[in-house]
């Protein structure tokens, strides 16, 4: 393997420990890794993670200041930071099985046990230099792949992506920053349009139990958990959706959101017609990304459910209804 040229990584470390991360910046600044920012809290490591120039964080996962693994799974979906495929090491002081598992399922590249020396650093560094794990994408998780089969609900087989290695890419291949940025903006298209076919497949399996689960009593936690997911899929699906191919899945998604809100605001038991109308625009949004478009049927779905949201809430009153004003 080529030897690592240190003075080519940028790396932020995010150690709580004042002494421990003065001696590691020391210590790998005589190694030529100099361009090293230390960071004391979650905030300062969230700002560290703006750089488009930064390729691999060191943190540990308790940091204060905010929660690591949201931090590290916001970064993943490309809500936060510049570089979704940002090299992560996470540390860990007591390997409990709990947190080790919840740390693994925030995305990181990997894991190391404290105390830390920077002959491990270097090693490791070393190996993520060489290569990465390939990603996959899921309707809740996005990573490197560590899965042995696909998860409940998910009903495609799992398409592994490769990623960028600002790492590999700096001290082996020479990239320069125009090069790199470019390949970043590339994975994060196909990663964003793999996301987007995982949330249609996962509104099909919510919107089916859901409408399995409706008007049961016993199941009614189940039933409002999967209408808040439902609720959540649907907002970001908007968001992913704007300048990309599917644009016009956009009026599916934000329909989809307000007639979420509204069988949301009927209890455990939405009305038949509002069922049919999730069950049909969770068919036109598989089928739009299944096929990739067919803009004037996904239209048609939309105007006829944003009409039969409109007609209702132009409905006067119920005269018996229990309601006044104060």
């Amino acid at each position: 393997m080529a030897e690592v040229r240190y003075e080519q990584v940028s790396l932020a470390l995010g150690e709580p420990n004042p002494y421990l991360r003065q001696a590691l910046k020391m210590a790998l600044a005589q190694k030529g890794l100099t361009r090293l920012t230390d960071c004391y809290d979650m905030e300062a490591v969230e700002s560290a993670m703006n750089s488009p120039s930064l390729d691999m964080l060191i943190c540990d996962v308790e940091m204060q200041g905010g929660d690591f693994c949201q931090t590290i799974h916001r970064m993943r979906h490309h809500q936060l930071g510049a570089n979704p495929f940002l090299l992560v090491v996470a540390t860990i002081t007591q390997p409990d099985a709990m947190l080790v598992r919840k740390v693994i399922d925030s995305g990181v590249d990997d894991l190391l046990l404290k105390p830390l020396s920077v002959e491990t650093v270097q090693e490791r560094m070393g190996l993520l230099a060489k290569g990465r794990k390939p990603f996959v994408v899921t309707h809740d998780y996005i990573g490197p792949d560590r899965r042995k089969a696909d998860r409940i609900g998910e009903g495609l087989g799992t398409q592994l992506i490769d990623v960028p290695n600002t790492l590999h890419a700096k001290v082996v291949e020479g990239k320069t920053h125009a090069e790199l940025q470019k390949l970043i903006d590339s994975a994060a298209t196909q990663l964003n349009t793999h996301k987007m076919q995982r949330y249609s497949v996962q509104v099909n399996f919510l919107v089916k139990r859901i409408v399995e689960n409706n008007g049961k009593s016993e199941m009614g936690d189940i039933f409002t958990d999967d209408l808040r997911t439902l609720q959540k899929v649907a907002e970001d699906l908007s968001r992913r959706l704007k300048g990309t191919v599917y644009a016009h899945v956009g009026e599916l998604a934000a329909t989809l959101t307000n007639l979420v809100q509204r069988v949301n605001g009927a209890g455990f038991r939405a009305s038949d017609v509002d069922l049919e109308l999730l069950g049909k625009l969770a068919q036109a949004i598989r089928r739009a990304f299944a096929s990739k478009a067919d803009a004037a049927l996904a239209q048609k779905i939309s105007d006829t459910v944003a009409a039969s949201l409109s007609k209702d809430k132009k409905k006067p009153a119920d005269p018996g209804s229990d309601q006044s004003s104060t």
